[in-house]
């Protein structure tokens, strides 16, 4: 409850505090800085709050909120009547693991069991088992001997600051008592002694002038006592090696600090590169990792892990508030930098230690995230989704989008947090003038639906994206710049942002650059010319840029091989398109008794399409200009497997779009027989409708183009192929304003078109016939093809036995490794002992011990080969043959498979796999296939098992045994709670349907819901459907098996199988 007793009327400054204090205040309002703390209900999720109308007004208007909190408790999100959802793409919580049930509950119990835990410095008494427990296993992370904890980040960096300035300061704490206790006798002495070690051993601070404030200000606070500080230029290694060369005397004690991952731009340093100087120089090297741990790197261990130069560093920095979901910083580092800091950091000696609760909060985020990489890999898949739909490079989760003036920036900011959308605006002092920007932040919490919401908020603001421009940081990454509409930049001039002078946009004229600049630095000392050369400096780079039009591909230049090293790998199998690739490609129709237009350049096309035009070059489209150029895109678009859409711009093309798709079909079928090695020979109209490519059809307001657009899906509905209709409306406002009504519609559309041309890339190996129960999953490969796309190989059972054993196929060590992997790599230690009953259960859990896991491994490196050797997307495996023959199971090598971005499912159920392969496409889940074990129709439950599931869905796992059999390596893990949709395709030719959504309720795993007799991992789903959806599995089946996804996508999915699925031939 919230007091409202009257506030007291404030103490009166002091005369001149209270001119000083208005003054700052005005001022900070002159200067459109001022800034308010704006309260929010949390929601469920991390990235969503609740905030009310009224506040949303007041906050647009740069007002103070129009609520206070009043005297009612504080309400949850999904209890709070009159608040709208606001979509946060501005945290730092980039693995959603604030809210996640076992950081909540370790917090909860930690703060029953102790309160907030001893309230004084670790020093004196607040150091706790926890805080000790939390630093092994930071420690561990980083791969280094200690770890200590700190309030915060900020903190974490002021302490390194002052205990690597320690000689520089005398080698003083600082604490009030010692200084009370110095005569001025003691004072001078001592100060003589400071400037004699100041002589012999001066220290030398070098900092990246992008660093965060934390390290500016231990910085400062260093020079203060003494130490040098030089500044070097973003990224410049060149420039640093310059200052270690001419700045750092011998004999001094040089300490380099940088970020690695740098909020404000999101590019990375280049820790190889300092490794290498540290080397040379024998410098200290300081990295502060707030934004890449457990972001970046194979275990999560952060951007020097991922650069492979962990071991180089001297101290990792880091903060427990990002990924981790809490609150704290900590310094990795050796047992004997510990041992300084804990003495000589003044920001851990005089702050109370960190809570219990916090720590314990932190010490399950660390678990979650080893135990769930799958956060980490999705959280890249977003930052890659969002680079390729607004054609943009991205290095990383932090994605700046430069709008250049301030007010620009500020404008566009709160019209996406009117359509729902909080879109910090980064502005001055925080970045240059001229480079304000809208700074995106994802988290593994937000789904793909979720970003396609935000893409089409952006465009629904008038704000596209484009190549070039913006600045070239030293890593290759480059700053991607906005276009704004007149509305929002009012200057209408965008201003290219060059903080790093140092590395223009063409490095060919790298050496150039570097003469000009260094002339004009010396020019600016001349007050009458300078005001000109800052404007020459800042029109050089673009002259530069535009002076050669010889550029490398992006695919070749360094971004793309720091995305390789960095973002972790996404998968063969992935439907997104590379970065610098086109994602779809269109072509303008018109009439030819059309209304003459102006034209823009070669390729006319209407002045008032030019805006929609606009927009669909920032999905990606690529736009065919001439009726030549028309062609020849229809053709690029069938031979490279891309989307194809026609917009109908005016009346009378139906004829024409016809035409079109008909040659579009014709190139289509060409290109497949070509890849499969055949002459052309099948004519188009023998082809069956369900193997030609779904045309999108594009209609807006104007010019009759809608009916065209309906005649002509009319027609090609008749021929009995698929198509859609997208109707891109105009703005409220009128004018040539394109509204945001279709285009999401539109880029749903676009990636349902994507996810149909990779199904009909792909081939699925069948390894032996299906198991002889599946009565009713086992369709022809005809039936397979022509209604979803995929090619079944059909692989012999013997070509997968002959690779267990065949000329002794696997080293020993090969196999190791993968029983490692297997034994070491659950949650809770697998079961090997060999005590038990009987019946070879574990007496403490019931669970069977693994015996022997090396054949498990033969199989799955086995499997792996099969699967690289055919170029296979998807395996079905006939796995109880390994039961009979090798005495083990395949369910460890199916799910390892999974983990590894193959669709692996057992028994060779083709209905399942192929069911995996589309849910895995349209979504980017992780696919589970399991055995409907049981139902509560009352309840509307059903409980699935089984044995087989990627260990990347699962918060706790063990292995175990195969159920039935008792032999080989299972996987009984546990589902976290969440909303999941379950699918399954059937029907003697898959033209059958059946998607439902639920949630994973809580009580599973060891508790008392798992069965012995059921399938190891067990899962129980409440249907959103309750008993109806229950009864009706119960009467009309498609089969044993179901596919669950984690979220809620039913309606994609049937929007995909009525469109452009087999529902699309049933209608």
């Amino acid at each position: 409850m919230i007091s409202q007793e009257k506030r007291r009327e404030p103490a009166t400054p002091p005369g001149p505090w209270g001119q000083w204090l208005d003054a700052s205040v005005n001022s900070l309002h002159a200067r459109s800085l001022f800034r308010t703390l704006r309260p929010t209900v949390p929601g469920q999720s991390a990235v969503e709050v609740g905030i009310s109308q009224a506040d949303i007004d007041a906050w647009i208007a740069g007002q103070p909120p129009a609520s206070s909190p009043g005297a009612a408790p504080l309400p949850a999100l999904a209890d709070a009547p009159g608040l709208r959802t606001i979509k946060l793409f501005s945290l730092n919580d980039y693995l959603g693991l604030s809210t996640h049930p076992a950081v909540r509950r370790a917090a909860a119990e930690a703060a029953l069991q102790c309160g907030n835990g001893p309230r004084s410095s670790a020093l004196v008494g607040g150091y706790t088992r926890w805080h000790a427990e939390l630093e092994a296993a930071l420690a561990q992370l980083k791969g280094t001997q200690e770890c200590l904890l700190f309030p915060s980040g900020f903190s974490a960096n002021l302490a390194v600051a002052a205990a690597i300035c320690d000689a520089a300061g005398g080698g003083s704490t600082g604490g009030v008592a010692e200084q009370q206790q110095q005569g001025p006798r003691q004072a001078q002495q001592q100060g003589a002694q400071q400037q004699q070690a100041q002589q012999e051993q001066q220290v030398v601070l070098l900092s990246d002038e992008l660093n965060h404030a934390s390290i500016v200000d231990g910085a400062r606070l260093g020079r203060r006592v003494g130490a040098r500080l030089l500044v070097y230029r973003h990224n410049d290694l060149a420039h640093l090696e310059s200052l270690l060369q001419a700045e750092v005397p011998p004999g001094a004690r040089a300490a380099v600090l940088t970020d690695s991952l740098f909020s404000m731009d999101g590019d990375f340093a280049d820790l190889a590169g300092l490794a290498a100087l540290r080397r040379k120089y024998s410098f200290l090297l300081v990295v502060d990792d707030a934004h890449a741990t457990l972001v970046c790197g194979e275990r999560g261990g952060g951007a020097a892990e991922m650069q492979g130069v962990a071991g180089e560093v001297d101290l990792h920095v880091g903060t427990l508030s990002k990924a981790f979901g809490c609150l704290g910083g900590f310094v990795a580092c050796s047992a004997r930098w510990k041992d300084l800091l804990v003495n000589r950091g003044r920001s851990q000696v005089f702050s109370t230690a960190l809570p219990v609760p916090t720590v314990a909060a932190a010490l399950a985020a660390l678990r979650v995230a080893a135990q769930e990489p799958w956060r980490r890999e999705h959280v890249w898949r977003l930052a890659q989704r969002l680079g390729s739909e607004l054609g943009v490079p991205v290095s990383s989760p932090i994605v700046p989008l430069i709008i250049g003036p301030e007010a620009a920036a500020v404008g566009a900011s709160m019209a996406l947090l009117q359509r729902g959308f909080h879109v910090p605006a980064i502005r001055p002092p925080t970045v240059p003038p001229g480079t304000s920007r809208l700074r995106v932040s994802l988290s593994a919490a937000h789904s793909e639906q979720d970003l396609l919401e935000l893409l089409a908020a952006l465009r629904g603001c008038g704000l596209s994206f484009q190549r070039g421009g913006g600045r070239r940081d030293g890593s290759g990454g480059m700053i991607n710049r906005a276009s704004a509409p007149a509305a929002l930049d009012p200057s209408s001039g965008m201003q290219s942002c060059h903080r790093n002078s140092s590395k223009p946009v063409n490095t060919a004229f790298g050496p150039l650059y570097s003469w000009v600049c260094s002339m004009l630095r010396s020019a600016t000392k001349i007050p009458a010319i300078s005001e000109a050369v800052r404007a020459l400096a800042a029109a050089l780079p673009r002259m530069l840029a535009g002076a050669s039009t010889c550029r490398p591909p992006l695919s070749a230049a360094p971004q793309q091989q720091q995305r390789r090293a960095y973002a972790p790998q996404l998968g063969a199998a992935s439907s997104y398109p590379r970065l610098d690739a086109p994602t779809f490609r269109y072509a303008v129709l018109e009439a030819p008794l059309a209304q003459p237009h102006e034209t823009q350049g070669s390729g006319a096309i209407p002045r008032h399409l030019l805006p929609f035009a606009q927009r669909m070059a920032a999905l990606g489209g690529q736009r065919a200009a001439g009726k030549e150029a028309t062609y020849e895109a229809a053709v690029s678009a069938a031979r490279a497997g891309l989307p194809f859409a026609l917009v109908l711009g005016t009346g009378g093309t139906e004829g024409a779009a016809l035409q079109l798709a008909r040659h579009y079909h014709r190139e289509f079928l060409k290109a497949q027989q070509a890849a499969a090695g055949e002459l052309p020979h099948e004519p188009l109209g023998t082809a069956p409708a369900g193997t030609l490519p779904p045309l999108l059809l594009v209609a807006h307001p104007y010019s009759n183009s809608l009916p065209s657009a309906l005649e002509t899906l009319a027609r090609l509905q008749q021929d009995g192929l698929r198509a859609r209709c997208v109707y891109l409306a105009a703005a409220a406002g009128g004018g040539n304003v394109p509204g945001e009504h279709g285009w999401g519609t539109l880029q749903a559309s676009l990636h349902a078109v994507r996810v149909w041309h990779a199904l009909h890339r792909t081939r699925i190996g069948l390894v032996g016939p299906p198991s002889p129960w599946l009565l009713a999953s086992a369709p022809p490969a005809p039936a397979v093809e022509e209604a979803w796309g995929p090619q079944l190989i059909d692989i012999d059972m013997q070509e997968l036995m002959r690779g267990l054993w065949g000329g002794g196929a696997f080293k020993q060590k090969e196999v190791d490794a993968v029983v490692k992997d297997m034994t070491d790599g659950g949650s809770a230690a697998a079961h090997t002992h060999a005590e038990g009953e009987a019946a070879g259960e574990c007496p403490a859990c019931g669970t069977p011990p693994v015996a022997d896991p090396a054949p498990a491994a033969r199989v799955y490196l086995a499997m792996r080969k099969l699967v690289d050797a055919h170029a296979l997307s998807c395996i079905t495996v006939r796995c109880f043959d390994l039961v009979s023959a090798q005495e083990t199971t395949g369910c460890y090598s199916l799910a390892r498979l999974l983990d590894e971005d193959v669709i692996a499912g057992c028994e060779g159920d083709v209905c399942s796999a192929l069911g995996m392969l589309w849910g895995k496409l349209m979504t980017v889940q992780v696919p589970w296939m399991a055995n409907v074990a049981q139902v509560d129709c009352v309840d509307g439950v059903l409980k699935l098992a089984h044995c087989t599931v990627a260990r990347s869905l699962l918060s706790e796992h063990e292995a175990t045994t195969h159920f039935e059999s008792g032999l080989g390596v299972a996987v009984k893990g546990t589902l976290p709670p969440g909303s999941v949709t379950l699918l399954r395709i059937g029907g003697a030719r898959l033209e059958r349907l059946w998607v439902e959504e639920g949630y994973v309720l809580q009580e599973q795993g060891n508790g008392t819901e798992w069965s012995p007799r059921l399938c190891r991992t067990q899962v129980r789903v409440r249907m959103l459907g309750g008993k109806p959806v229950v009864e009706g599995l119960l009467q009309r089946p498609l089969g044993s098996h179901v596919v669950l996804l984690r979220g809620h996508h039913r309606a994609a999915l049937q929007s995909y199988w009525s469109q452009f699925g087999p529902g699309a031939a049933a209608a």
